[in-house]
């Protein structure tokens, strides 16, 4: 009997941190792209911009995928969302239709070689000696 009574104690105590658990749907929501944005690659991958080098839609999340880019780049997507929605309550229906065409990207990226002299620069200022 004693078993049951701690297992039951244990159970009660843990049920405020189960609940609680389930309160990150909004944080989730609030770090998220509610709208779709960006070059149509980033769009075609979820969103996912951090892991995509050379587009220039990355430099929202990743600036180092501008690193990629081996020469100019001028870029714009087209957009277009649709969306229809029906509700019904207590005999009374509702519909709404939404239509929207827009740019959801436009960049220019300009690249200029500099043939190593960074890696040069790094390089001597990194191996000589400091005081």
């Amino acid at each position: 009997m004693k078993n049951w009574s701690n297992m039951l104690i244990g159970i009660i105590m843990l049920a405020p941190v189960i609940a609680g658990a389930q309160s990150f749907s909004e944080t989730a929501l609030l770090f998220s792209r509610t709208t779709p944005g960006g070059s149509a690659r980033m769009v075609s991958m979820g969103s996912a911009q951090v892991s995509l080098g050379g587009d220039y839609s990355s430099a929202y999340s990743n600036p180092a995928g501008l690193g990629m880019f081996n020469r100019s780049e001028f870029a714009f997507s087209f957009g277009y969302n649709s969306a229809r929605s029906q509700a019904s309550y207590l005999n009374n229906t509702t519909s709404e239709n939404k239509n929207n065409f827009h740019i959801p990207g436009f960049g220019l990226v300009f690249h200029k070689d500099l043939g190593g002299k960074i890696i040069k620069w790094l390089l001597r200022y990194y191996l000589q000696p400091h005081k």
